[in-house]
């Protein structure tokens, strides 16, 4: 991608951003990942 976009990697528990722009991205997916545990 473009430099400095967002890059966002989820593998199971580990949720990671390569830059500071993936921050927001990397929120949102870490919102989801606990709202998956929440219904377990």
């Amino acid at each position: 991608g473009a430099d400095w976009s967002s890059y966002v990697v989820r593998d199971g528990l580990l949720i990671t951003g390569q830059n500071p722009a993936s921050s927001s991205e990397a929120a949102d997916v870490l919102v989801a990942a606990l709202g998956e545990l929440a219904a377990v």
